[in-house]
């Protein structure tokens, strides 16, 4: 099977802040996104509704 190589404990914490750096950004970006099309919808449903809601 060859050789295993397992990550240091410095590659293995690197890689951990990595992640959580990247799902943390990733989760703020989507969350604005949501947000955004979530009042477009709101102004929408409103424009059609004769403004009222």
């Amino acid at each position: 099977m060859g050789k295993i190589v397992w990550p240091t404990s410095r590659e293995t914490m690197m890689t951990t802040l990595m992640v959580v750096l990247l799902t943390g950004t990733l989760g703020i970006f989507f969350f604005g996104i949501d947000t955004f099309f979530g009042w477009v919808v709101k102004m929408l449903l409103g424009l059609a509704t004769g403004g009222q809601g």
